[in-house]
């Protein structure tokens, strides 16, 4: 194999790599861009239940409220 096959050959599986890591590139974004809806998912569902507890919490402390005053009399 001459000097020049050598080197083409080479550069044949550097391209190769290249295009191998392009790939993989794209599949991480992909990748990311899942995570990255499945992050904002998760963060409304957390702000809905802690919106809920906090109903929760106001009508707790408005039964709470209510159960002393009737105490109190």
């Amino acid at each position: 194999m001459s000097a020049l096959e050598k080197l083409i050959s080479k550069i044949d599986a550097l391209c190769q790599k290249i295009e191998d890591q392009k790939q993989t590139i794209k599949e991480l974004e992909i990748q990311n861009e899942l995570l990255e809806e499945t992050l904002r998912k998760k963060e409304v569902e957390l702000s809905d239940l802690l919106a809920r507890q906090s109903s929760e919490d106001s009508k707790l402390e408005a039964l709470f409220s209510r159960v002393e005053g009737a105490l109190e009399r």
